[in-house]
């Protein structure tokens, strides 16, 4: 898990965050705020930092659900951002939501 994550967000609700561990590689992962959905055909954006490195990857929501592999980044400082949609499940509109992103991984 990600320690000390700071994000904001402006359009639909904020979704939820989160490094997993597979083995000694890092997975972003990505939850729906309560009571909407990520647009899986919409498209999505990933920008990651760390390390002097910076990787960016274009993909859809669909994808993006399935996690974004970002190797090894334990005791790292990491910053980014994410653009990707979501949609209210009650009335089926969506928004653009921008996240930013910056904490240790531990």
């Amino acid at each position: 898990m990600l320690g000390l994550w700071i994000s904001a967000a402006w359009g639909a609700g904020l979704p939820s965050i989160a490094i997993e561990w597979r083995g000694d590689e890092a997975s972003l992962m990505v939850t729906a705020p309560a009571g909407h959905e990520i647009a899986e055909d919409s498209p999505a954006d990933v920008r990651v930092e760390w390390a002097g490195r910076r990787v960016t990857m274009a993909m859809t929501g669909s994808e993006l659900l399935q996690g974004v592999e970002l190797w090894r980044l334990r005791g790292e400082q990491v910053e980014g951002e994410l653009t990707l949609s979501v949609c209210d499940k009650a009335s089926g509109v969506c928004a653009p939501v921008h996240v930013l992103m910056a904490g240790e991984v531990p």
